[in-house]
């Protein structure tokens, strides 16, 4: 392989695996918050484990259903440093060729 093709290659592979990443978290999330939900309203009463104490209750279910809610906040966030936006990755390829003509201007002042 040409040193461009395997180059070019290697960021395929790398993107590839970003984006596995967040397909991974999303199935990992799809599992794990079904489990916290059947945990916290039929195990912990089937085992008397869910206090009568009304605060406790409360500060069980605000835990309960704020994790899904994180989670899916962090997810998205995941998803969008992978997935960028069009206008994102347009915005960043103009400024990287902005910079670089910056400095290549600058060394041709120094020379």
């Amino acid at each position: 392989m040409e040193p461009k093709s395997y180059k070019k290659y290697e960021e395929a592979q790398k993107r590839i695996k970003q984006i596995k990443g967040v397909y991974g978290h999303i199935i990992i999330f799809l599992v794990v918050v079904p489990l916290v939900f059947i945990v916290r309203f039929f195990v912990l009463p089937a085992y008397g484990i869910v206090s009568e104490e009304k605060g406790f209750n409360n500060w069980l279910n605000w835990n309960t259903y704020i994790f899904p809610v994180m989670w899916l906040m962090a997810i998205g966030i995941h998803a969008l440093t992978v997935f960028k936006p069009k206008s994102i990755k347009n915005w960043e390829d103009k400024k990287i060729e902005e910079l670089i003509q910056k400095e290549e201007e600058e060394i041709q002042t120094w020379k």
